[in-house]
């Protein structure tokens, strides 16, 4: 799936609806304008899912490229627990 960021309000994730709900004259062609830009994806950090977590952060912009940023957290105790009985919570 193509995700992008709004400049103008940092707003992320936005998907092509989105952008086209916004610029309704686009027509057919899908046409990214200039207020919007392409995030490219990042694989999350493996992690130890018995105690840690990856979750997706706001993106961000490396030499004019916008990237998928990821924070590794410790699991909760409930987290914990769910993945003890089988879950992934």
């Amino acid at each position: 799936m193509t995700i992008y960021i709004k400049l103008s309000t940092a707003e992320y994730p936005r998907h092509e609806g989105d952008v086209r709900l916004e610029y309704p004259q686009m027509g057919d062609d899908f046409i990214l304008p200039e207020t919007y830009a392409f995030v490219n994806s990042t694989e999350p950090p493996e992690v130890d899912y018995k105690t840690h977590r990856a979750e997706e952060t706001p993106p961000e912009e490396v030499n004019g490229q916008w990237f998928m940023r990821w924070h590794v957290r410790e699991a909760t105790p409930e987290e914990i627990a769910a993945f003890a009985n089988g879950g992934l919570a």
